[in-house]
């Protein structure tokens, strides 16, 4: 009788997850952070290129226009917020539904000592993270969250159920009532009017002109990881700082050496233009040197030459390139990944015309709520709209 009464208990609360899970998929709307992950899951086609990252991977790289202009089909795995453990999570997530013939690890997010304050109200990393696939990977994504974000077990269950989170919604779910959220338009932002519209003018001129040019003096990348334990002992903090940092360390070869394993696909380690490039210079160089002893590419954005980010006009913000950036951006990737990496044009292949229907929405949205002309990057009228 007993066991009759455990196997009632069980089987109710299996449902209740079941129902919650699929009811947290309808009830996170889709936002800029989340477009790519759904988009990715979505596509059930090849794609080519696929960046992982923080936020800044899905302001650096447009795929309607990658496609439109290079016929290359490419996602956005961004998490906003990325911490380091997790990047291993999201690289085996992204080979197991698809395999790139590209993947773009965006540096800009592993960092060491991360840790920032407990905020229930932080759903930055949560919109994402709800849509990642049921599995053990996702359970691993949100342990590393959890433990960044010192949440305690009740507050990080609404990151396996964003229904907890969303509740108000409940009593509002009709069939078909999230339809219009749900098409991630092969991961375009569309709704970020910031995004299109904001020119970030960074204001600390004798810095930009002291960088822009000639950056600082190179120094041994490894002196880096010194440098941070040095920091910790000096400002009397306990082994657990220094214990984190070698685990950094760690995080980042385990990555690495991960990557430097996908066969039938090529790993290129890249950091986005940032305004604020002194903060991280010495980090992202340290990233590059463990990059090369795998036998990974890896470059800076900033010091390609041809992309001519103008840090007057192509920024939303101090780390994040605004429209007219990502579609500097974009262009240049997309003729890397053709004239370097031998990606293929899809363009006239029939199994690829969602590509073509999407871009001519995106064309569509874009011209409409934001005035721009994504054929040529430019806004529609320029002179009497400045």
């Amino acid at each position: 009788m007993k066991l009759k009464v455990w196997a009632s208990y069980i089987f109710f609360i299996f449902t209740i997850i079941v129902v919650a899970t699929v009811l947290s998929e309808k009830t996170v709307v889709l936002t800029a952070e989340n477009a790519g992950i759904r988009a990715f899951y979505k596509e059930q086609q090849q794609i080519d290129a696929v960046f992982i990252g923080p936020s800044s991977a899905y302001t650096v790289f447009l795929p309607p226009i990658a496609y439109n202009k290079y016929g290359i089909t490419s996602a956005m795995y961004s998490i906003s917020g990325m911490v380091t453990e997790q990047y291993i999570y999201a690289a085996k997530e992204v080979m197991k539904y698809q395999t790139p013939k590209v993947l773009f690890i965006v540096a800009d997010g592993i960092k060491p000592l991360q840790n920032r304050p407990p905020s229930k109200d932080n759903v930055v990393a949560l919109r994402p993270i709800s849509i990642v696939k049921p599995s053990i990977n996702k359970i691993k994504m949100i342990r590393a969250l959890k433990k960044e974000m010192s949440f305690n077990n009740i507050e990080i269950l609404e990151y396996y159920f964003p229904i907890i989170r969303f509740h108000s919604r409940w009593k509002n779910i009709q069939r078909n009532s999230y339809l219009s959220n749900s098409n991630p338009h092969k991961g375009a932002v569309i709704d970020f009017e910031e995004f299109y519209k904001r020119k970030y003018t960074y204001k600390d001129k004798q810095w930009e002109a002291s960088q822009i040019g000639g950056y600082k003096k190179q120094r041994n990348p490894n002196l880096y990881i010194k440098d941070l334990i040095d920091f910790v002992r000096a400002e009397r903090k306990n082994t657990k700082e220094e214990l984190e940092i070698l685990k950094y360390v760690n995080d980042i070869e385990d990555l690495f050496f991960y990557a430097s394993t996908l066969k039938n696909t090529k790993v290129i380690i890249i950091a986005t233009p940032s305004l604020k490039y002194e903060e991280y210079f010495d980090r992202i160089q340290y990233i590059f040197h463990t990059a090369k002893k795998y036998g990974l590419d890896s470059f800076y954005m900033r010091d390609c030459e041809g992309l001519n980010i103008d840090s007057n006009n192509d920024f939303l913000d101090e780390y994040h390139l605004n429209f007219f950036g990502a579609y500097k951006a974009t262009d240049y990737l997309s003729n890397l990944l053709v004239t370097e990496y031998g990606l293929k044009d899809k363009r006239n292949d029939s199994k690829y015309n969602s590509w073509d229907e999407e871009y001519i929405y995106y064309r569509y949205e874009i011209k409409r709520r934001y005035n721009i002309d994504v054929e040529t990057g430019e806004l529609i009228n320029s002179e009497t709209n400045n």
